[in-house]
């Protein structure tokens, strides 16, 4: 009888933890960077930047977006065609990547600022 106790209770513990970590991560934003401020350490990690649009261009359901702040300039791309245009203020999340010795960000989230 214990077992079975012990076993529904440990079963219980398991099931409110998942859920306390699913909440969590829905309330936790990843670190807010300039563009200088990306390293090494950076890779592979979700980030957020704040940044214009230099350039953009849509080919084959790919966004490839050239992104500027007041620190540099970096590559982005998202899996959609993005309907937005050169110069405007945009807030992305995305995990960044080096391709060809670069950094560049995968973009996840994107929203539109100004």
């Amino acid at each position: 009888m214990k077992k079975n106790h012990l076993t529904s209770l440990s079963l219980v513990i398991s099931i409110i933890g998942t859920l306390i970590l699913l909440i969590l991560s829905e309330y936790t934003h990843p670190p807010f960077l300039q563009i200088n401020e990306i390293t090494e350490e950076h890779l592979e990690s979700k980030i957020t930047l704040q940044a214009k649009i230099l350039t953009i261009r849509n080919s084959n359901g790919l966004s490839f977006l050239t992104l500027s702040d007041s620190t540099g300039t970096i590559k982005a791309l998202t899996f959609d065609e993005l309907d937005l245009e050169k110069n405007s203020i945009i807030e992305i999340e995305g995990v960044v990547e080096k391709y060809q010795g670069e950094f560049e960000i995968l973009i996840d989230k994107i929203n539109l600022l100004e």
